[in-house]
Parts: C-alpha cells; sequence; structure tokens
C-alpha cells in the first residue's frame, strides 16, 4: 500500500488527477452493479408451518331440500311436536339430538334413543323420506348407517322397547324385524327388487308402511318389497331410532285406517 502511494506521489499532477478519475469512475461502476444485482434477485419466502386450525376440513355433506309432496284427504303431517323423546330431555330438542328443520326432521344419531309419538296407532298408512347425509363422505362397505321405524311400542320406554321395527339399516332398507323380546317376524322380503329400487344413502328414499291387524306391508320407492305377518303386538306409538349416525326424516305423514 506504501509503495502504491509512494508511486503516486512522484507521478506528475496530471497522470495523477487521470488515474483518480478512472479509480472513481471504476468505484461508481461496481457500486452500481452491486445495488441492481441486490434489486433483481428474488425475495425470500418466509417458510410457515399451517396451524392446525387453518388446515382444509372435510367437505359437508350437501343437504337436500325434502321431496316436494302433497297431503291426501285425511292424511296428517307428523312435527317433531307430535312426539317424546327417550332418554327424556325436559323438551331440550338439542340435547335430545333432534331439530327440525320444515318437513325436515333431523337426528344426530345420539344419544342413543328415539323419539316416539304422542299417540298410538293400529291401523294406519305412514309414508316418509328417508337419508343418511353423512354416507357420501363414508368409506365403509358395506354402509353401516342405521336408523328405524318403531310400530306398536308396548310397556316401558327403553332401548329397545317391546315393538316391531321397519328397518332404516341402509343394508337391510325395509325389512321387518323385532325388538324387547317380541315374536320374531315373520316375513316375505323381495332382496333383488329392493336391490333394484334402492337409492344411494345420501339420497333420499321413500318408504310406505301399511299396518293392519298387526300384518306390514313396506314398500320402497313406490314398489312392495316386504310383508309380514300380524304378531301379537298390534297397536301403539310410532318411534324413529337414534343409533349413532346423522339421519334425516322427511314428510312424515300418517293416514289412519278403517
Amino acid at each position: 500500500m506504501r509503495s502504491a502511494t509512494a508511486s503516486l506521489q512522484h507521478l506528475p499532477t496530471d497522470n495523477l488527477r487521470t488515474r483518480l478519475a478512472l479509480l472513481l469512475f471504476i468505484l461508481v461502476i461496481c457500486l452500481w452493479g452491486i445495488c441492481g444485482c441486490a434489486q433483481n434477485s428474488a425475495p425470500v419466502k418466509s417458510e410457515t408451518t399451517q396451524s392446525a386450525e387453518t388446515l382444509p376440513t372435510a367437505t359437508p355433506a350437501p343437504q337436500l331440500p325434502a321431496p316436494v309432496i302433497e297431503l291426501e284427504p285425511d292424511e296428517q303431517r307428523l312435527a317433531l311436536a307430535d312426539f317424546l323423546t327417550f332418554p327424556e330431555t325436559s323438551g331440550d330438542n338439542a340435547a335430545s339430538g333432534w331439530s327440525e328443520d320444515g318437513p325436515i326432521i333431523r337426528g344426530t344419531g345420539t344419544p342413543k334413543g328415539y323419539l316416539y309419538t304422542q299417540k298410538t296407532f293400529e291401523n294406519f298408512r305412514l309414508r316418509y323420506d328417508l337419508r343418511f347425509p353423512a354416507a357420501l363422505l363414508s368409506s365403509a362397505s358395506p354402509l353401516k348407517e342405521n336408523t328405524g321405524v318403531l310400530v306398536y311400542i308396548t310397556g316401558d320406554q327403553k332401548v329397545w322397547p317391546l315393538s316391531m321395527e321397519v328397518q332404516g339399516k341402509y343394508v337391510d332398507l325395509g325389512t321387518v324385524k323385532e325388538n324387547g323380546g317380541a315374536a320374531k317376524a315373520t316375513q316375505t322380503f323381495d332382496k333383488e327388487l329392493q336391490q333394484k329400487v334402492i337409492r344411494p344413502a345420501h339420497e333420499w328414499n321413500s318408504l310406505e308402511v301399511i299396518s293392519q291387524g298387526g300384518a306390514l306391508t313396506v314398500l320402497l320407492n313406490g314398489e312392495k318389497i316386504t310383508t309380514s305377518e300380524p304378531n301379537f303386538l298390534s297397536s301403539g306409538p310410532i318411534g324413529l331410532q337414534a343409533e349413532g349416525f346423522p339421519v334425516e326424516f322427511a314428510n312424515l305423514r300418517i293416514l289412519v285406517l278403517p
């Protein structure tokens, strides 16, 4: 460094000024290049970890409006107010797991129990639409979605009461079974026809139950799939079961028969 300074001191004044100007010019060019590179460099993206709260959730099953129906003469709708709950929840529908939205009665599936009508019925035609809204997201095969419509409920309320049941369990939809110690149902069930007319579990399936003197006839989407012979049970409240799966009943309506 000293030798370079000494050399500059011995240079003529014009040469010294020229070299200083050249050095200054080179310095300006270098600084300009450094600033330009800094501006053109790609910004570094900071890596962030997505919190559990912001992670996408599973898409819920779509809601389907209830099928549009017309009541026939003397046919009556059954609303949530027409039912009592078991287990009892002191009128708190939220705690019972049941709610109502227009013609749809929704059940969360819990707690395990059922709704039952305040009135008793013997000879009647009960019609309703049924679906399992969460079945679209289920990977189970076969589907385990389960519910049922109890008829001829007799004796004490319990899980499950003495009664007959029109199966809502998807794989057995429309069959008849016994509950609470009732005699086994003697029935004729057309499985092939059931498989032909049944719709996907998350869509609406329409059922019709005809009770005459303890004998039951069940239609699925307009086709007769089950008939059962009379049992020693023939009258009582009607119930809707909660069996661990979200379920929707729509357009519940009943026609009392002679």
